[in-house]
């Protein structure tokens, strides 16, 4: 992504199905109880690379 023409910073993600894909603490069935993150429908959660 960039902002200004500048890079701002880069995420990886795949997408299945025309859908963004659940990863990480997103996913119900692996996360861990105390750091998932639930989204809903409409939202992704994801971590910027460094």
């Amino acid at each position: 992504m960039k902002i200004n023409d500048k890079p701002y910073g880069a995420w990886k993600f795949a997408v299945k199905d025309n859908k963004l894909n659940y990863t990480d603490r997103t996913q119900r069935e692996t996360a861990d109880p105390l750091t998932f993150i639930e989204g809903g429908r409409d939202a992704w959660w994801y971590a910027m690379q460094e």
